[in-house]
Order: C-alpha cells, then sequence, then structure tokens
C-alpha cells in the first residue's frame, strides 16, 4: 500500500479537473507523446481551420484533400480521446468547406468552364460567405460548444459537397442545369430544399439569357457552346432556302433541358422566323436597331420565292388553326370553371338550407320541451299550494279541539 501511495501522481489537495486529465493520462490515452495546450489557443486554431487555413494541430494533406488532427493533445479536464473526438469533427468541417472552396476556385479563378458552372460557383461563393459570416458571430467559450453550434452547418455542408462533388464528377452547360434539377426534385421534402433550389436557379441564369436573345431577337449567345442552337456561317453564300436550313441547327450531343424538350421545335423555327424578317421586313419593329442585322442579305429568285410563299402560308393556317384551337379550349375551360362554380354554389346553398332546417327543428325541440318543464314545474307548485292550505286547515282544526277541552 505504501509503494503504491509513493507512485501515485494524484493528491488530495489539486483540483477536480487536474486529477481527472492525470488520471486519464494514465489509464486512457494510448498515445506516448502528449501535447498540453490551452483550451483558448485551441478554439483559435479551430477558427482558423473552420477557414480553410491549416495549423500546427490541423495540418493539411494535400494528395487527399482534407485536414487532420494530430493526436496526443489535451488540456485539463479533459480527456486526449474526448478531445481528439471533437478535434476530428472539426477537422471534418475544415475539409467539407476547402473543398467547396475549391470548387469555386476552380470555376471562377483558375478555369473557365462556361457561364453556368461561373454561375453556380457565384451562389456558392455567396453561400460560403454568409458561412464565415455566421461562423465569427458564434458565441462559445468552450471546444464542447463550438462543436454544437456548428451542427447545422455541418448538415448544409454535407448536403452541398453531394450536390457539387459527385463520384462521376460534373458535366457544363445544359447537362448541369438538368442535373440540379434532378437533385432539386430528390431534395423537395428535405430541409435543403432551398439549397438546392437556389442553385438551381443560379444555373439557369445564363441559360435564360440564351433563351431571351434568340427568341426576342434572333441571336445567338453562346460564348463556351454550352448550348443547343449551332450557327455554322459557312452556309451564308447560299441564297436559298438552304441558308435557312443549315446556317442554324441543333449542335450534335447538345439537348434542350429534360423538363423543355417539347418545346424543342418552337424554339428554332421562332428564332430563324425573326432572322427571316429581318433579311425582307425592312420597316418591320424587330429592325429599328440596325446593329441586330444579319450580316448576309438574301434575294429568292421567283421560284424559291413561290416555294417560300407556299410554306408561309402554310405556317399560317397552322398558326391559325393553333390559335382557334387555343381560344376554343380557354373557352371550355372558361365555360367549365363556372359550371363548376355554380354547382358549389347550388351545392353550398342545399347544405345551408338543411343547415337552416335542422337548426330550426332543434329550436323547436328545446321550445317544446322547455314549455313541458314550465307546466310541469306549474303543477308542482299548484300541488304544492294545495297541499300547504291541507297542512293550514288541518293545523287550524287541531288547535280549535286542543282548545274546548279544557272546557269540558
Amino acid at each position: 500500500s505504501s509503494g503504491i501511495n509513493a507512485e501515485w501522481p494524484l493528491r488530495p489537495g489539486e483540483s477536480g479537473g487536474e486529477n481527472y486529465t492525470k488520471l486519464c493520462l494514465l489509464l486512457c490515452s494510448p498515445y506516448t507523446d502528449l501535447l498540453e495546450i490551452e483550451e483558448a489557443q485551441i478554439l483559435y486554431q479551430c477558427q482558423y481551420v473552420l477557414s480553410g487555413i491549416p495549423t500546427s494541430i490541423f495540418p493539411y494533406d494535400e494528395e487527399k484533400v482534407e485536414f487532420t488532427a494530430i493526436q496526443g493533445v489535451y488540456f485539463d479536464g479533459v480527456s486526449p480521446d474526448s478531445l481528439t473526438d471533437s478535434l476530428y469533427t472539426v477537422a471534418y468541417l475544415g475539409t467539407l468547406y476547402l473543398r467547396i472552396r475549391l470548387f469555386c476556385n476552380k470555376y471562377l479563378v483558375v478555369e473557365n468552364h462556361g457561364t453556368v458552372f461561373k454561375a453556380v460557383a457565384t451562389a456558392v461563393e455567396e453561400y460560403l460567405h454568409l458561412y464565415l459570416t455566421t461562423l465569427l458571430n458564434l458565441q462559445f467559450s468552450t471546444l464542447l460548444q463550438l462543436v454544437w453550434l456548428m451542427r447545422p452547418l455541418t448538415s448544409q455542408l454535407e448536403a452541398l459537397c453531394t450536390i457539387l462533388l459527385p463520384e462521376d464528377g460534373l458535366e457544363g452547360g445544359v447537362r448541369l442545369i438538368e442535373y440540379l434539377f434532378e437533385m432539386t426534385e430528390m431534395l423537395k421534402t428535405s430541409d435543403h430544399y432551398k439549397m438546392s433550389l437556389h442553385l438551381f436557379r443560379s444555373a439557369f441564369q445564363p441559360y435564360m439569357r440564351f433563351l431571351e436573345l434568340w427568341l426576342c431577337e434572333g441571336t445567338v449567345w453562346d460564348p463556351y457552346s454550352e448550348f443547343h442552337i449551332n450557327v455554322d456561317l459557312g452556309w451564308k453564300t447560299h441564297q436559298d432556302y438552304l441558308f435557312w436550313r443549315h446556317t442554324f441547327g441543333w449542335r450534335e450531343g447538345v439537348a434542350l433541358p429534360c423538363f423543355m424538350k417539347e418545346l424543342s421545335d418552337h424554339f428554332m423555327n421562332t428564332g430563324k422566323l425573326i432572322n427571316l424578317f429581318r433579311c425582307y421586313c425592312y420597316d418591320h419593329p424587330i429592325n429599328r436597331n440596325a446593329k441586330f442585322r444579319p450580316a448576309v442579305t438574301l434575294e429568292l429568285g421567283a421560284e424559291a420565292s413561290d416555294m417560300n410563299l407556299i410554306q408561309w402560308n402554310k405556317y399560317e393556317k397552322e398558326m391559325k388553326r393553333d390559335i382557334q384551337s387555343y381560344r376554343v379550349a380557354a373557352q371550355m375551360k372558361i365555360q367549365v370553371e363556372e359550371e363548376a362554380r355554380m354547382e358549389r354554389l347550388i351545392a353550398a346553398k342545399e347544405d345551408n338550407k338543411l343547415r337552416l332546417q335542422m337548426i330550426q327543428n332543434e329550436v323547436r325541440r328545446l321550445q317544446a320541451e322547455r314549455r313541458q318543464n314550465c307546466q310541469e314545474l306549474q303543477e308542482q307548485m299548484m300541488e304544492s299550494a294545495r297541499r300547504r292550505k291541507e297542512m293550514i286547515k288541518k293545523e287550524k282544526s287541531t288547535d280549535c279541539d286542543s282548545a274546548l277541552i279544557p272546557l269540558l
């Protein structure tokens, strides 16, 4: 017993935290090289690694693209094993942030992979800015508090990494838009739906600009060949229908997004029609701005003009037929809605009528019950009055008899 006490490092006068730390060092820690450090210094370095900056406690592994936490770090009141788990959690969060940051740098700074990738990277950059702002505004005094407060951000960073860094990589242009659309549909019931929806809207903005210029001005804005319309100016020397057939066509391997494929022919024909107006209809309002006129002016022969006129008349008839069918469908829809509204009104009136009748019947029943109760109460009162009179009469007769007995 005396030998054990001589080697035992704990002393009754020391604080509980110091005794606990020494006990953990003796019994729990498998590490031979231990580093004692103040908790304030650990928190300071945690903020650095959560911002993507390596420190002495959190070195950076460039090959694996991740942060790691050194082993054997401890401070008073916390065991090295428990502290190591918390440090691994912080290193994991720093790794998630760093990988997302590298994604943004790849598509914003280092390489340019197209307008869609740039729009997505810009949206992610905005999120990272909010993340850093939130991190700097957190109020904590211990490592456990920091880990607990970072839990919601951990879920968001994990979801963002899952979206932006799939195992098979990302494709740009329209395929990226389709991918984000599918991910948004998948996360519709998740807490991360709004974040995924924001990424999809950001990715769709360049494509909306492309569609707007093509459908409103007939020009193709596609600096990185991301979208589905290809312009081949090699056919501009053909002053006939071949120009219209081959100058504007579908880009090989690229199609409209999956949720817009039904409109592909309408998109192509609308842009071609606008360019046709610019070539022949100089007084058309679309030619008010001269810089949008096409570089080629076509002069068709009589045969080609007759063919175009026949096709135009056919197209005009089809458009009128479609417009008429749309009008009929709209009128039928209005009529059906009006009939449904009237049926709902009639049903509501019948329902109100039945409800009113039920209420009136209930009122009559209550009134009859009240009259019956009043009548019963009146009869009881009359019976009580009659009994009271009889009792009074009987008492008087008894008093008279009592008064005559002494006289006799």
